[in-house]
């Protein structure tokens, strides 16, 4: 019998959790025995859970496509955060967006409206009739809500408690990568599939409408460097300062054309003292424009961000600055061709959203001459495949009518 893990760091949760499940387990324990074996062979409407971060999203994407190809005729549905929606506007899987409002991973929604919002979810999954969901973060609130909507097969990480209300519970590993973990929830099928780096596709209409509205030309021959300096929380933010001094080398050198990327607020904590010289589009474009931008660019440098998933789900080359806050195996950018920048240190990973220790070493000893050493060997390597004419397999395998 699997041996439950807990991801929970204090044992008081982590107890909580495996007496919740051991009582819980009792309970369902002559209702398993009698409900019969459940299998997926006339499985026609699934649904898939990922209401959590922007980055998780772009790298559950390998593991949902690869379910179409196990599931050719079925339905699939995916459930994710209003905010990650527009995101998936032409990548979707064949079936429906559903875009949660006033989830529980809302940073300030408060724990009355997310319990609205649950309740308001599961009348709508109950009308669905789902066969089949699949929850690939491994929370309790999402195993609830399969539970409670009815859905015969559940699969899912029993890593927070409520194992037991699973159909299917995959084994989690943590130092696995996250790609490579979401498929460990595919081995229930028993079928033959292959994780592939999937690009979000956009319209040609859409491309030309976007680079219409920043006043650029599309390909103007000059190397478009983009830069996302921000972080979703100050440990996996390099200083800000540094990305300053970055940002002027870059110039000095004249290694390409900055373009900035970010929101509005964003753009109120840091302004670089560089004029004219940078096409500077925070606030200027949504999360659905993100991959048109992104595919538009030669290099992406930034921090541990969903915008770095993206550019590795483009097949972009880039520099990931990554702090110790996760583990960098399990949550790098899914890409050989994103360089990644670290320091391995005692403390990592600490899953802190500030610095538990104060020092923020992990950041504090990367270099603007460490970046900038990387920023150069990528562009190296970036003119050499371009020397070589060697066409990018993203581009081979874009669907028709869209472009990744």
């Amino acid at each position: 019998m699997q041996r439950p893990f807990y991801v929970y760091r204090r044992w008081h949760k982590r107890l909580t959790a495996f007496l919740f499940d051991a009582l819980g387990g009792l309970f369902f324990f002559p209702a398993r025995c009698f409900s019969g074996h459940l299998t997926f062979e006339k499985v026609k409407r699934i649904l898939v859970i990922r209401l959590d971060h922007l980055g998780d999203v772009v790298m559950t994407r390998p593991a949902l496509k690869a379910l179409e190809r196990i599931f050719p005729e079925a339905r699939i549905d995916l459930l994710v955060s209003e905010e990650t929606a527009p995101l998936l506007k032409d990548s979707a899987a064949p079936g429906e967006i559903l875009a949660a409002k006033n989830h529980w991973f809302g940073k300030s929604v408060k724990p009355q409206i997310q319990w609205a919002g649950f309740f308001s979810l599961l009348e709508i999954l109950k009308k669905k009739n789902y066969d089949l969901a699949i929850d690939f973060r491994g929370d309790l609130r999402n195993i609830l809500l399969m539970f409670l909507a009815g859905i015969p097969l559940r699969l899912g990480f029993g890593i927070t408690g409520g194992g037991f209300l699973l159909s299917h519970q995959g084994l989690y590993d943590p130092r696995k990568h996250r790609v490579e973990l979401n498929a460990e929830l595919l081995k229930f099928f028993r079928k033959h599939f292959e994780l592939k780096p999937e690009p979000f596709l956009y319209s040609e209409a859409r491309k030309k409408e976007f680079w219409a509205r920043t006043g650029m030309i599309p390909q103007d021959g000059r190397r478009r460097i983009l830069i996302h300096p921000a972080a979703s929380c100050p440990s996996k933010q390099w200083p800000l300062a540094r990305f300053q001094r970055l940002i002027e080398k870059i110039r000095e050198e004249n290694l390409g054309r900055i373009i900035l990327a970010g929101t509005s607020e964003e753009k109120k904590i840091f302004m670089p003292e560089c004029g004219g010289e940078i096409l500077d589009l925070r606030g200027e474009t949504s999360i659905g424009d993100l991959p048109v931008l992104i595919a538009g660019c030669d290099l992406f440098i930034g921090n541990d961000s969903g915008p770095a998933h993206i550019a590795a789900a483009q097949g972009k080359y880039g520099v990931s600055i990554f702090s110790g806050t996760n583990l960098a195996e399990a949550w790098r950018p899914w890409s050989p061709r994103l360089r990644l920048i670290g320091r391995a240190v005692s403390c990592s990973p600490c899953e802190a959203r500030v610095c538990p220790l104060g020092h923020h070493q992990c950041m504090e000893e990367i270099s603007v001459d460490e970046v900038l050493r990387a920023v150069k060997s990528v562009l190296n390597e970036l003119s050499q495949a371009r020397q070589a004419a060697d066409p990018s397999p993203l581009e081979k395998n874009a669907a028709p009518g869209a472009v990744p």
